[in-house]
């Protein structure tokens, strides 16, 4: 994610977002990142646990930062995220596919998991419903963003 609201405020979130926190496959996937951390420590800061659940849908190589200027963007988000990609890229290239009924039905449940997860908690939610209402909002998110994710019935009045 990379939200810029003017120049004076900047927040970069930059993950592969393992949907799986399985110790083989972070090993295999997420531990590589570890250098990329290291190299760009402006982006070592730490996600707020009030919208997000680090342990869940975060890998520990995970890069944030929250600038009060734009000068970080050029500087180090731009060269680390082309970096990200080129370290996905690698990875991609050198998969071998599981296309097993079982695995399959195990990835989409991840990501059923995952769009549940993001449309419960990403605080873009609110903002949207600011700008553009609460029915746009919800359709954007459920039918959009995260459609996967299942609108959750209303609260029974008491």
């Amino acid at each position: 994610d990379f939200l810029a609201f003017g120049k004076k405020k900047v927040l970069a979130i930059l993950d592969f977002q393992p949907l799986t926190q399985d110790e083989a496959y972070l090993e295999k996937y997420i531990d590589p990142l570890a250098p990329l951390r290291t190299k760009y420590e402006d982006l070592c800061g730490r996600m707020t646990n009030r919208f997000y659940d680090e342990v869940q849908f975060f890998s520990q190589q995970l890069l944030f930062g929250k600038f009060d200027n734009d000068s970080p963007v050029m500087e180090s988000l731009f060269p680390a995220f082309q970096e990200y990609l080129e370290q996905y890229v690698d990875v991609m290239d050198g998969l071998q596919p599981d296309e097993s009924e079982e695995a399959m039905a195990r990835v989409e449940q991840l990501h059923k998991d995952y769009d549940q997860y993001s449309a419960e908690k990403d605080p873009a939610v609110g903002l949207f419903t600011t700008y553009w209402g609460a029915e746009w909002a919800e359709r954007f998110v459920y039918d959009f963003l995260f459609s996967h994710a299942v609108v959750p019935p209303l609260a029974d009045p008491l």
